[in-house]
């Protein structure tokens, strides 16, 4: 993966507080890709409540079924 050093104080205080991904863009409006930070600690049980209250998520049984009808 290539590393890229971020030399915008701005951005950089944009990034390291961010608590989820963040999509990035230009002036333009031109999609760049996705940052998504390093987990900092321990997850807390609301967090891993609210993950697994996402839409879309599927079961190990239904992926495996996915990936045999690939």
């Amino acid at each position: 993966m290539t590393q890229i050093t971020i030399t915008y104080d701005d951005v950089c205080e944009q990034l390291t507080t961010a608590t989820d991904a963040v999509t990035l863009v230009t002036p333009g409006g031109r999609v760049l890709g996705r940052f998504q930070p390093e987990p900092t600690g321990p997850v807390s049980i609301e967090e891993i409540e609210r993950r697994l209250a996402q839409p879309g998520r599927k079961t190990t049984a239904e992926v495996l079924e996915h990936l045999k009808n690939l």
